[in-house]
């Protein structure tokens, strides 16, 4: 009786936690300034310098997983440019590469660049938070898809930031991407020429965080959840046929 009093306790205090999160939320969508006293503080050219790996997947409209990768980044700052190249391992198999291109351009604010983005991501810092948005040329099947990501990265006591992107076509949500990024060794690691120099290792090195994934993913309509026929073509990893792979949003 005991054990059931305790539990049922524990049930009813985090409901309150939840109620209460939501009556001072309020309403309105969130803003970047909501997180300006929130530590530890977020410094973007002190996180991505270096080394960093992220696990992450997509998940659909529907709450379905549709793909879980690992990606590697080295970072490098120049001062005004933040250079992050990402080596993407999908669970399965397919690698990929993108490099984003990140310029400060104030004390908190920044526009980023990469391949199939259109125009510039604009992002601005506050506390420990990043919160950026740009929209992106996706190929979907034979055709290519112009979507929006909005993304927020917060970064967390013990060095690990935690990055949500939603995706949206129209206005309609397609999915959302999670991320968790961590510093390797708090040392720059493994540089892209190196891993280069060494594909196998790098990969399998990746492959060892995917275990039991799965390995190949329907082609999926979105706006429909019915199978378009085929399995995806993962000849760009961002081919995130709608709900399947769509990328990790961001960084």
């Amino acid at each position: 009786m005991r054990a059931r009093l305790r539990a049922g306790y524990g049930y009813v205090a985090g409901a309150g936690v939840v109620l209460a999160a939501l009556a001072t939320g309020g309403c309105g969508s969130m803003q970047i300034e909501d997180f300006a006293a929130a530590a530890p503080e977020l410094v973007l050219e002190e996180y991505f310098t270096g080394r960093t790996r992220a696990v992450g997947l997509f998940e659909d409209r529907f709450g379905q997983v549709r793909r879980q990768f690992v990606v590697d980044i080295d970072g490098a700052w120049d001062g005004r440019v933040l250079t992050l190249t990402e080596n993407f391992v999908y669970a399965d198999g397919e690698l990929e590469e993108r490099i984003w291109i990140l310029t400060k351009t104030g004390d908190a604010t920044w526009s980023g660049t990469t391949e199939n983005a259109v125009g510039e991501a604009v992002g601005t810092t506050a506390g420990n938070a990043f919160h950026w948005k740009y929209d992106f040329n996706l190929i979907v099947g034979g055709d290519t898809w112009r979507v929006h990501f909005d993304d927020w990265m917060f970064l967390q006591p013990g060095g690990v930031l935690l990055n949500r992107a939603t995706v949206s076509r129209w206005g309609i949500t397609l999915g959302t991407v999670f991320l968790s990024f961590e510093r390797v060794g708090g040392q720059t690691g493994q540089s892209d020429t190196q891993a280069r120099a060494n594909p196998a290792q790098h990969g399998a090195e990746q492959r060892h965080a995917l275990v039991d994934l799965p390995s190949r993913i329907p082609v999926i309509d979105v706006l429909t959840d019915a199978p378009v026929g085929r399995e995806a073509d993962r000849t760009h990893a961002f081919d995130a046929q709608p709900a399947a792979a769509f990328p990790d949003d961001g960084i």
